[in-house]
């Protein structure tokens, strides 16, 4: 069974990669889709974005995600917005002494030609009544290539964004005259900005030879640059995960599962740093020697070992970690199929990662479901569930049963 999860999982992604055209065709129809995020403000208010009908809505939740407010438009004019799964739009509040909390957002919108995006932004200083209008943030002026699978972090009034980039490929490939192999995979590019998105740095070039499209995770230390965790392509041809500091580029090694293949797995890591600067992250590989979900954690020089998560069997998938309140306090939570449902499953930790209580199920649903994903800046694991039968649900993990 395990082998045979492990070689559809190569199937789907390969599949994908040649009906791409459809699938394409589907998103400038829908222009929207289930995946959404949520932050947290200072007060333990929850600030949603979601996408329908081309634009991005962000509406505000004081009751921990049971009822939220009217919801307010992003953008004002329609666009294709990338909202499923590993594509997704970001959202984080910016707070300051005496003034409105900065609200930002940021997605990708999806261009004509196969595979050709951007990175967008917006902004709203008045506390989420209304948004200045839409930048595009990557600054190459090419919308005919890729800009997609945008990450976000924010500390202070510092705002950091990084996404993959196809720019570097593309001019690699052309200057070989159109031969895929002339450069593998897509490039990691970051832009910065120090006044709560009023104006960004130029682009910069992070990494090259990351993966084409699983997600992009960066978390912020205490003090400090914020850490990236990516699936990079080491050695021409091992789709493993990379870490590295924003400010410098170099690159660790995050994982070593020696997954060789030639397509795309769809299947993002997550980090979280905790206050001690402890750092986990969770991931997924299919490499043959221990196929599934793990988890490690780092200090300093002492890294973990890997730790397997979840039931591969139950196709457990999408991983996300979180790392905060109560001292060494973790979570980790992924998504399951079984029996025709999707389940919500989580585990806790209560000595830094060292050791687990055992995997429960939270929550369920039998029609489409997103990705979970942790409540950013929220001094609690809260845990985001949409699905297309209930709609926006948030756990509070830290209330055990």
């Amino acid at each position: 069974m395990r082998i045979l999860l492990f070689c559809l999982s190569l199937f789907l992604a390969t599949a994908e990669a040649h009906d791409m055209s459809a699938h394409w065709k589907t998103l400038h129809q829908t222009r929207g889709g289930l995946a959404t995020a949520l932050a947290s403000d200072s007060t333990g208010a929850l600030w949603r974005v979601e996408a329908r009908a081309g634009h991005l809505w962000v509406s505000r939740s004081t009751d921990t995600g049971k009822t939220f407010s009217a919801p307010v438009r992003v953008n004002a004019e329609p666009e294709t917005v990338m909202a499923e799964g590993q594509n997704r739009p970001q959202i984080a509040v910016l707070e300051s002494s005496g003034q409105a909390p900065v609200v930002v957002v940021a997605w990708v919108r999806a261009r004509e030609k196969v595979f050709a995006s951007e990175v967008r932004f917006a902004r709203s200083v008045d506390g989420g009544v209304s948004f200045e209008p839409a930048r595009t943030l990557n600054d190459d002026g090419q919308t005919d290539i890729g800009h997609s699978f945008v990450a976000l972090a924010a500390q202070g009034a510092q705002l950091t964004l990084a996404w993959i980039d196809a720019r570097a490929s593309h001019a690699a490939r052309t200057a070989a005259g159109g031969k895929r192999d002339a450069y593998a995979g897509s490039a990691i590019f970051v832009v910065e900005s120090q006044d709560a998105g009023a104006s960004f740095a130029p682009n910069r070039k992070l990494a090259d030879h990351s993966c084409e499209c699983c997600q992009l995770s960066l978390a912020s230390p205490a003090t400090g640059a914020p850490l990236l965790l990516w699936r990079h392509i080491f050695e021409g041809k091992f789709r493993d995960f990379a870490l590295a500091d924003v400010s410098t580029g170099v690159i660790t090694r995050a994982s070593s599962d020696g997954w060789a293949i030639t397509a795309c797995p769809h299947h993002g890591g997550d980090l979280a740093i905790a206050a001690d600067g402890r750092q986990h992250w969770v991931w997924f590989t299919g490499a043959a020697g221990a196929p599934g979900l793990h988890y490690r954690h780092q200090s300093g020089n002492q890294l973990s070992p890997a730790q397997a998560v979840g039931n591969l069997d139950a196709q457990a998938s999408f991983p996300v970690v979180w790392a905060g309140g109560a001292p060494n306090e973790v979570h980790l939570a992924w998504r399951e199929f079984s029996d025709g449902a999707y389940a919500l499953r989580t585990r806790r930790s209560q000595d830094g990662g060292v050791s687990w209580s055992a995997e429960r199920t939270v929550a369920s649903s039998r029609n489409a479901a997103d990705n979970p994903r942790f409540v950013r800046a929220a001094p609690r694991p809260l845990l985001a569930w949409n699905t297309q039968e209930e709609g926006t649900r948030v756990f509070d993990l830290g209330v055990q049963p």
